[in-house]
């Protein structure tokens, strides 16, 4: 599969290519204002800005998401591992300090070293 923006350059207009018929790459995601982030390839609604405040074990994560209302929305769950996957950004490095999230659309911190969270 072509880089949607590269499918664009040869003139490509199909959608299936990530391409509108003006031939701009068409969004991935939706920042819906409240706190959440649609995206548009797979549906799914994620939390905007993720609570980086500690490490949490997966029953901490499970228990995190059970309680948490963003977006006027109380039924978040834990993502599988394919849906977390789907939002990974490979242009992420961590000695650049550049997140695995697209912050374009998602705030991302990494954490202060000097509180004792890894580097």
């Amino acid at each position: 599969m072509q880089d949607a923006g590269e499918a664009c350059d040869d003139g490509n207009t199909d959608p299936a290519d990530g391409c509108s018929s003006t031939c701009e790459p068409e969004p991935r995601y939706v920042v819906n204002g409240d706190g959440t982030v649609t995206d548009l390839h797979t549906g799914l609604m994620w939390q905007k800005t993720p609570n980086l405040g500690a490490t949490i074990d997966w029953d901490e994560a499970e228990e995190y998401a059970r309680d948490l209302r963003v977006g006027e929305y109380d039924d978040w769950r834990v993502p599988t591992i394919k849906e977390l996957f789907s939002i990974t950004d490979f242009r992420g490095d961590m000695n650049s300090k550049r997140a695995y999230l697209d912050e374009e659309f998602f705030d991302m911190e990494y954490p202060d070293p000097s509180t004792g969270a890894r580097d």
